[in-house]
């Protein structure tokens, strides 16, 4: 039987956390950070079932 697992959290700079690093790590993707230069793949694309984005209403499309 199948257990549901649910996590939330935020990510914050002023702690140290790196937003795409993070995304990388639990979207399975590759992704490039453009402000710093760095490319981050963590590659557990197997393990990934759904990636999804939340945003703000009024937030600009391009985020999305």
């Amino acid at each position: 039987m199948a257990i549901y697992h649910l996590s939330v959290s935020n990510v914050s700079r002023a702690s140290g956390s790196k937003a795409t690093a993070t995304l990388s790590y639990i979207s399975g993707r590759r992704v490039h950070d453009e402000r710093r230069g760095e490319t981050y793949d963590y590659g557990r694309k197997e393990r990934v079932l759904r990636v999804g984005t939340l945003l703000p209403e009024g937030a600009p499309a391009e985020y999305a």
